[in-house]
């Protein structure tokens, strides 16, 4: 068959985009059945992607994570559980592997939604609709959970064992480290029962339970002495990073695509000139075992990074790991969802300086106490018998600053303990539909972006607003995906725009070209193959 100049011409832009784009990350196996995904998931290491809704067993868990390091990655299908099974109250998805990451997972109905029992697991964009008891982790030591929701059922997130809407007395420290960020509780009979944990909350939202935060005073346990975390709130990720010197208000920059981001790069200097402490993603095959640690990393503290970078291109992405602030991720449609707008080096040091700021007056440098604050920029409001409930001494370790909590409390607990400085201000729109459909195996659901909750008055902490004045893009090319015109109805909506910043509406970003010399370096390497293709064909 004759090769035309025009196909060498697209093979040789081909090789180039293959030769200078980072090691792509391992893909998924696909599985599609509660015994397919079990499966892989069996081995250390697994890495396995759900390929549609499915339905959960009757006598046993669906999907159990049991391999050490494995990841799940749930592509928003739903898994509709059982309740009432035979051999009592059992999880839809059961996470039993240390180092476990699960993501993008939608669970409805059930006994349990998910039962996180491995240590330093990390959820991510995890979604339980309507099960009995939403996400329980008790005895899980270090769970990090980001960007989820959970509505309906006894108890939300059940972090310590209480007994008709009350922590059961003398009750043992068995799930230290805990940390949630970003995420939603609502509709349950207690929104978070933190009897057992000592977590660090920042940025939740616990709306329409009867009990809204349910708190204990847990006494420490002897066998996890030296744990940290044990005996009081602790983040592993801001507090003890296994980046070797990450520093509290340090900014994470990951790019990927031809070779690195030379626009945003070029702006480092100058960001970093004016004290922020900016840590990025080194590139190029020489740098792979720098790039593992880096992924390693934001896989368990800042997942959201990697949410929206995808190649060929330049696609930067920003993250504050203390906080849990991001430049960018994807959106339930595919299309990029920004929180912020970076297009100058200002912008970028104004980002860092908000993660900086908040670093230095909520964290310690390190040790045992480098919480300082634990609970912070969160809503407990609208919550029909108690916003916060507990005895006055209940959760005296854990501090706070800048929530917003209303009235009534219970147990005489004073919510001046955990910062309440805030006061709750209008109804936080509901994340999920109020009325949802139950889904079938041969329905999938697709998720609709929720509406963020207005913020309170007077919490600028969560809040990346860029300069008055917005220098012009930079560039001409946008990576933003055409968002999908289909509609379905939702059951559970994803909080990938739910967590969103203040502020006026803003154009999304442009993100810079490739160099000009892969263009050229593209042409010349194809004019070179249709030359000795040319002179081949002519002898």
């Amino acid at each position: 068959m004759p090769i035309s100049f025009t196909n060498v011409c697209s093979l040789a832009g081909a090789m180039l985009l293959l030769a200078t784009a980072p090691a792509a990350a391992q893909r998924p196996e696909t599985c599609d059945s509660c015994a397919s995904c079990t499966a892989l998931l069996a081995k250390d290491g697994a890495n396995a992607g759900l390929s549609g809704p499915i339905g959960a067993l009757p006598n046993g868990p669906c999907i159990v994570v049991a391999g050490a390091g494995a990841s799940f990655d749930g592509g928003n299908h739903a898994i509709t559980g059982v309740a009432g099974a035979a051999v009592g109250p059992q999880p839809v998805v059961l996470v039993s592997g240390a180092d476990a990451f699960v993501r993008n997972v939608r669970v409805v109905s059930g006994a349990i939604g998910v039962d996180v029992r491995g240590a330093n697991a990390t959820l991510y964009n995890v979604n339980v609709l309507d099960a009995e008891a939403g996400i329980v982790a008790a005895g899980a030591v270090g769970l990090r959970l980001e960007r989820s929701a959970v509505k309906g059922g006894r108890v939300a997130l059940d972090l310590g064992e209480a007994a008709g809407g009350v922590c059961k007395p003398g009750a043992t420290v068995r799930n230290p480290g805990v940390v949630v960020q970003h995420s939603r509780f609502e509709g349950a009979e207690v929104g978070i029962s933190a009897c057992e944990a000592l977590p660090v909350l920042s940025g939740v939202v616990v709306t329409g339970n009867q009990v809204g935060l349910l708190l204990g005073e847990p006494k420490a346990d002897p066998k996890l002495a030296g744990t940290p975390g044990a005996a009081d709130p602790f983040d592993p990720c801001v507090c003890a990073p296994s980046l070797d010197g990450l520093q509290p208000e340090s900014t994470l920059f990951y790019s990927s695509g031809c070779g690195g981001c030379e626009v945003h790069e070029g702006w480092l200097p100058e960001v970093r000139g004016l004290g922020h402490e900016v840590r990025l993603r080194e590139t190029g095959q020489a740098n792979r075992p720098a790039q593992d640690r880096f992924d390693a990393y934001t896989r368990r503290c800042a997942p959201a990074i990697i949410d929206a970078i995808g190649t060929p291109g330049c696609v930067p992405n920003y993250a504050c790991v203390a906080t849990g602030a991001r430049f960018k991720s994807k959106g339930p449609n595919g299309n990029l969802v920004f929180d912020a707008q970076l297009n100058s080096a200002e912008q970028v040091a104004e980002f860092a300086g908000q993660c900086n700021q908040q670093a230095f007056s909520r964290h310690a440098k390190g040790g045992p106490t480098c919480v300082t604050q634990a609970i912070r920029d969160s809503r407990f409001c609208g919550n029909t018998k108690a916003d916060v409930s507990g005895a006055r001494g209940a959760g005296s370790r854990l501090k706070g600053d800048h929530n917003a909590c209303g009235a009534p409390t219970e147990g005489g607990f004073d919510t001046a303990a955990i910062g309440c400085d805030q006061p709750c201000e209008g109804t936080p729109e509901p994340l999920v539909p109020n009325t949802p459909e139950a889904p079938t195996a041969a329905a999938p659901i697709s998720p609709t972006p929720a509406t963020a909750p207005a913020p309170a008055t007077g919490l600028p902490h969560t809040t990346v607003r860029p300069p008055s004045t917005v220098p012009p893009p930079t560039t001409v090319r946008t990576t933003t995906a055409p968002a999908s015109s289909a509609t379905a109805p939702a059951t559970v909506a994803t909080l990938s725009t739910a967590v969103q910043v203040s502020g006026p509406p803003r154009n999304p970003p442009t993100q810079p070209n490739a160099p000009g010399w892969y263009k050229w370096a593209g042409l010349a390497a194809a004019a070179f193959i249709g030359l000795r293709l040319w002179l081949k064909f002519k002898k």
